[in-house]
């Protein structure tokens, strides 16, 4: 079966429109912080705020915002902790799991 040039337009473009779609779909993260393992009493339990960002994380996050470790895994933080530093959860990570790289990012 032969496609007519009209044929392939039309594929085309339905093909532009699907992927236009399907890209718009995904979240796209504007804010950005700086984020390593917390020490003490919140080793593997949180990821803790590095000082620079500590007054855009305040500012920023709160529970239920969503966003990616590393660019790859999924956070939804569940709980903020401000008691030495600002430290936060996610509902994706289990307690004694959270072991990250140094440097890492937190986008949102």
């Amino acid at each position: 079966m032969k496609l007519t040039k009209q044929q392939m337009y039309i594929g085309l473009g339905i093909a532009g429109i699907a992927l236009l779609y399907f890209m718009s779909k995904g979240k796209k993260y504007t804010n950005e912080i700086g984020i390593r393992n917390a020490g003490g009493n919140g080793a593997f339990k949180y990821f803790g705020v590095k000082t620079a960002d500590r007054q855009k994380a305040l500012a920023g996050l709160q529970v239920g915002t969503e966003g990616l470790i590393n660019g790859t895994t999924k956070c939804t933080i569940t709980k903020i902790n401000t008691s030495s530093g600002v430290g936060f959860k996610c509902a994706e990570i289990q307690d004694g799991s959270y072991d990250i790289p140094n440097p890492s990012k937190f986008q949102y």
